[in-house]
């Protein structure tokens, strides 16, 4: 066989994805979700191992949780669509 049959891949491959899956894009570390929602680290990290967060995933030593997991969680345990902006005086 020669070298111009094993010619590098040149097309892109698209995943595909059911109901129940998440992309990696999707997925943020819990750290990111921690600052976004203005809650310790620990808080949801003991959120995450108690199956409040949706679609939360620990790989390895670090939790990834989906952003629709991420607006639930806001939106039914926080109360809040969005993140409130605090105000010190």
């Amino acid at each position: 066989m020669s070298d111009s049959e094993y010619a590098p891949f040149s097309g892109t491959i698209t995943p595909t994805r059911t109901k129940e899956s998440h992309g990696v894009n999707d997925m943020m570390p819990l750290s990111e979700v921690a600052a976004d929602l203005g809650i310790t680290h620990a808080t949801l990290a003991r959120q995450a191992r108690l199956g409040r967060l949706k679609g939360a995933r620990k790989v390895g030593p670090i939790w990834l949780v989906p952003r629709s997991g991420v607006d639930m969680y806001r939106t039914v345990s926080l109360g809040r669509p969005g993140r409130k902006k605090s105000v010190r005086q």
